[in-house]
């Protein structure tokens, strides 16, 4: 696996050099888009609405538009010298019962491992934690962003998950049809005997994705059958090296003769064949 980021985990006066791994890799079928008439794959170019141009990646620079139409320009060195204790490490700030965070704020979990001179603390932290039956809340800067993280035991690893913010949260009193109904409670007793019955230990390795077999089990019997398109390779702009050379022959030609024969010779090829 490639590290993402490297850092440390800021653990009272104890630092810990990590590397951050990707713990989610994924497996879902993507699709290419297609011109319809020539099966060719559609690019997208960036374009410069004010110098109609098509515009590199060099040329593009990061821009915050505070007021419409007036943009502050922020470098990778700009956001690299931002005051934030987050921004190299995973800075620890209290430890939690994980069960107390709820699952909504849950996004993307990283896995964590020592760099050289790290392994002692990091199976420190990691034994101390999984005893304690404790997580820990923390702040780290990814991405050109500061995310609340929580930091937990994962089998023999300690994991990090990067949590939502509570702005960031949408209202549930927006939903609608939610109030005023009435449940019977003989309708919540078979509800809930229905629920007892369906209640198992949560087994991971039964689950699998039904929907991505199905669809690579019907590409590969259309691959079986032949039902394939090939893509032709575009046209390229080929000069006939014989119709440049003559060309240029011409016109090198043309401007070393004299003014007058030049002259001569356009007003020829203007005059119509039968005044000739």
């Amino acid at each position: 696996m490639r590290a993402l980021w490297k850092g440390s985990i800021s653990f009272g006066l104890v630092n810990i050099p990590i590397k951050l791994y990707a713990a989610v890799e994924d497996r879902d079928i993507h699709f290419r888009q297609l011109h319809n008439r020539c099966k060719t794959p559609i690019q997208y170019k960036k374009w410069c609405a004010h110098c109609h141009e098509t515009v590199t990646a060099d040329e593009i620079v990061r821009g915050y538009e505070w007021r419409p139409g007036e943009f502050v320009i922020l470098t990778d060195d700009d956001l690299a010298h931002l005051p934030l204790p987050s921004l190299h490490t995973v800075e620890i700030t209290q430890f939690v019962r994980v069960g107390e965070v709820d699952p909504i704020y849950f996004e993307r979990t990283y896995y964590l491992s020592p760099q050289e001179f790290g392994e002692k603390p990091y199976q420190l932290l990691h034994r101390a934690m999984q005893e304690t039956d404790l997580a820990a809340l923390a702040k780290i800067a990814l991405r050109s962003k500061e995310h609340l993280a929580i930091l937990r035991c994962y089998n023999h690893v300690l994991a990090l998950s990067m949590l939502h913010f509570p702005d960031e949260l949408r209202s549930t009193a927006e939903l609608p049809n939610l109030a005023g109904i009435e449940v019977k409670a003989a309708e919540l007793e078979m509800a809930k005997e229905l629920i007892n019955r369906l209640a198992s230990p949560f087994h991971p390795e039964a689950f699998h994705n039904e929907y991505g077999e199905a669809l690579r089990e019907y590409i590969a019997s259309r691959v079986s059958e032949n039902q394939v398109v090939q893509v032709r390779p575009p046209e390229k702009n080929v000069v006939d090296l014989m119709e440049a050379l003559q060309a240029s022959l011409q016109a090198v030609q043309v401007k070393a003769r004299p003014d007058g024969e030049r002259q001569t010779e356009g007003k020829r090829q203007a005059e119509p064949a039968g005044r000739r």
